[in-house]
């Protein structure tokens, strides 16, 4: 997979002199600062774009670096990446680096972009393996570049069948994933963390549509109750909503996606039909 990246300034989008492999590495090549990930659904349809920017200025402002966003010429910026790009759908990345040791911070932003390839719908039938591990962020509610580099080095030591790592803390709360945010299905309640994580786009979405489908509790689900998940399941902005069924060696449930997480998935999906709305 090929990813550009862009400098965003005042009269457009300059492309930078470099590809990488992906999003991450690209990430890893640009100045430090707070960064969102997104996709279209279709060439240049969108969903929450400000939910994402509101999340990049809280970021930067927890990491020390209060900014605001020119949301106009942001937008215009990635609707010119999407229409250089020509991508059937695409995923996207925008960094702002944050310079440090000013008292007003100043901001540089760049798009990073490529081919985003939906994930197999095979992975959504069958759900998926993760594990848990005892980890943390130095601020959780702060989506910063800085974590990306060692997220990326462990979890490429673990074996491909390994979806994905569930951070947790040490008296046994299980918060998120490296890049997801985790939700369980415990007596008939919806259990996710209710502080102490990102506050990701899909799971904000997920919270929304929840109470019409069970009740919801704001509380970390704790590894003593994994025996107990009735059904479990992950949540980002690329993937939308992933089944989990087994968490370390515990199998969850039967051992296949519930009908809570369908129904779910189902709500998403509709949802994002009717809300994600055209760049330009």
């Amino acid at each position: 997979m090929t990813t550009y990246t862009f400098r965003v300034h005042r009269n457009g989008v300059e492309p930078l002199d470099w590809v990488a492999e992906d999003l991450d590495q690209a990430s890893q090549r640009l100045p430090q600062g707070t960064y969102t990930t997104l996709r279209t659904f279709g060439q240049r349809n969108v969903l929450r774009l400000d939910a994402h920017l509101d999340r990049l200025e809280r970021s930067a402002a927890l990491l020390g670096h209060p900014i605001r966003l020119d949301r106009p010429r942001l937008r215009r910026a990635l609707a010119e990446v999407l229409k250089r790009c020509r991508f059937p759908e695409a995923r996207l990345r925008i960094t702002v680096a944050l310079e440090d040791g000013s008292p007003r911070s100043r901001s540089e932003c760049y798009i990073s972009v490529e081919r985003f390839q939906p994930p197999d719908e095979a992975l959504y039938q069958r759900g998926v393996r993760v594990i848990t591990m005892l980890i943390s962020r130095a601020d959780p509610r702060a989506k910063s570049t800085r974590f990306i580099a060692p997220s990326r080095t462990l979890k490429a030591s673990l074996p491909q069948s390994i979806y994905e790592v569930l951070m947790t803390t040490g008296d046994g709360r299980i918060l998120e994933g490296f890049s997801s945010n985790f939700f369980a299905v415990l007596e008939g309640r919806l259990i996710t963390a209710g502080e102490g994580v990102l506050e990701g786009i899909t799971r904000g979405m997920v919270l929304e549509l929840a109470p019409e489908v069970l009740p919801v509790e704001l509380r970390a689900p704790r590894l003593q109750e994994i025996p107990a998940f009735e059904e479990a399941f992950i949540t980002s902005s690329s993937r939308g909503i992933v089944p989990v069924v087994v968490i370390n060696e515990q199998v969850i449930g039967n051992g296949r996606p519930g009908p809570v997480t369908a129904e779910l998935r189902r709500r998403y999906e509709e949802q994002v039909r009717r809300e994600a709305v055209p760049l330009a």
